[in-house]
């Protein structure tokens, strides 16, 4: 599986470190690591952890080719880290990352990976490397 970083994926991250969510040892010690193992997507056993990984759901309902890997008790704040993956024709697109700080705000990140999906299908997103 190849693993794209989007520019949603890139300005997140880069936001998230900005305010200190999470440090430079957090990223290279648990969130790279673990995002790595989508190169091995389905087989690794993580990805049958819902703690670890699920599909996406968003107010409509499950997002078709969506998914969230998900961080417990990380940074200084302890929080709930999100990234919502765009999966499909071998490939995983790393999109918005998040705190989630409330059932609703998870959904709205949901949604919007939704309207993701769709940009990415017609080719119109921007793509700002590959892990």
């Amino acid at each position: 599986m190849r693993i794209i970083i989007t520019q949603w994926g890139l300005d997140s991250y880069l936001d998230l470190r900005n305010k200190n969510v999470f440090s430079r040892a957090d990223y290279f010690a648990d969130i790279r690591p673990a995002v790595l193992l989508l190169r091995d997507f389905p087989t690794h056993e993580k990805f049958s952890q819902s703690g670890f990984w699920s599909p996406a759901s968003g107010i409509g309902g499950v997002v078709r080719d969506g998914f969230k890997m998900k961080w417990h008790n990380i940074g200084p704040g302890r929080v709930q880290l999100r990234l919502a993956v765009a999966m499909f024709e071998g490939r995983a697109f790393l999109c918005d990352a998040y705190v989630k700080s409330d059932p609703k705000l998870d959904k709205r990140m949901m949604t919007k990976l939704e309207a993701r999906l769709d940009v990415i299908r017609l080719d119109r997103h921007i793509e700002r490397g590959e892990l």
